[in-house]
């Protein structure tokens, strides 16, 4: 008679199965270790399951899941890397938007993955202390503006822990950049616009450093033609990955299971 699969086993290959089918790059490695989220070119490093497992850290990892895997989606790197700004606050601002591109499209379609997205959001803010601050600091401006574009391109408010920071920003935002950022709402689907009209947001608070100058070549702009005519058929495997995360609830649930020593050489991938 064979052993049950360990809750964490079982975590880790629900995670990277939905990974790669959000990011539709089923030869892509999963590696789960101790060093925290990054994306590589092969790539997704996901952080290990902590020892106690409850809902609350699995949405969060999903969360993390989902935020890479939708990069891994719907971002090209030679058009993002085309528009790029040099200046560190700039380059931060453009990165920051960008990857609120990439999570909205992804959770416009996915209702489990926005509700992933949304959870994290929330307890990044949380941890950032974003509830306390009452007054603008330039080091806030990325996320501040991140937020405001997800709000015109998902029509959701920032979370309750950042709402007092946007706020105090809103009205100095809004004599600066008029519509501009409203604009990204409608260049959502075309990278290389959305990233021209972050270049154009950027400008507005001179902030422009040596933006990077578009080459003529439009070779490497994506035909998304034939991909969106797919969209919704490849979804349809939420479902399946929504029962399977439930199976994973489900077990841990029933005593909150630990993981033990299953990490001890600090990654394991998964393919």
């Amino acid at each position: 008679m064979s052993s049950a699969e360990p809750t964490s086993d079982l975590l880790k290959r629900v995670t990277a199965a939905a990974c790669k089918a959000i990011a539709k790059h089923k030869d892509t490695a999963i590696q789960f270790g101790h060093a925290g989220a990054s994306l590589g070119e092969e790539t997704v490093h996901l952080p290990a399951p902590p020892p106690q497992v409850n809902k609350a850290a699995i949405t969060k990892l999903r969360g993390i899941s989902d935020a890479l895997a939708l990069r891994l989606r719907y971002h090209d790197d030679t058009i993002h890397q085309r528009h790029a700004p040099q200046g560190a606050e700039a380059r931060a601002i453009y990165e920051s938007i960008e990857q609120v591109r990439c999570e909205s499209l992804g959770a416009q379609r996915l209702a489990g993955v926005s509700e992933n997205l949304d959870a994290l959001l929330e307890e990044k803010c949380r941890a950032k202390g974003y509830a306390g601050v009452t007054e603008r600091k330039e080091a806030d401006l990325p996320d501040v503006l991140g937020l405001l574009a997800r709000q015109h391109l998902t029509g959701k408010a920032p979370p309750e822990a950042a709402k007092t920071m946007v706020d105090t920003w809103r009205q100095w935002l809004d004599k600066r950049l008029g519509r501009e950022i409203s604009k990204l709402a409608k260049m959502a689907n075309d990278q290389e616009a959305f990233a021209t009209q972050v270049a154009g947001v950027i400008e507005a608070l001179d902030l422009v450093d040596d933006m990077a100058t578009p080459s003529d070549s439009e070779d490497d702009n994506p035909d998304d033609d034939a991909d969106d005519a797919s969209e919704d058929q490849d979804d349809s495997g939420e479902s399946e990955m929504e029962a399977a995360w439930d199976k994973v609830i489900v077990i841990q649930g029933k005593g909150a299971p630990k993981y033990g020593d299953q990490n001890t050489d600090g990654s394991r991938s998964i393919r």
